[in-house]
């Protein structure tokens, strides 16, 4: 896993067309706005698991 650090307004950029931009504010949560092709799914990672059946 890599681990980056980044600052309100900067960005990572992976391959040519997808970028990470980092939005802070004081005293709320970190947003990380994603800009992909629109044939890339961009899912949260809890949509993405299976449900765990429960007795």
């Amino acid at each position: 896993m890599l681990v980056l650090k980044r600052q309100d307004g900067e960005a990572i950029q992976i391959n040519d067309n997808i970028k990470l931009i980092v939005h802070v504010q004081p005293g709320q949560k970190i947003k990380i706005a994603v800009s992909a092709p629109k044939d890339i799914p961009v899912l949260r990672q809890e949509l993405t698991e299976q449900p765990v059946n429960q007795p």
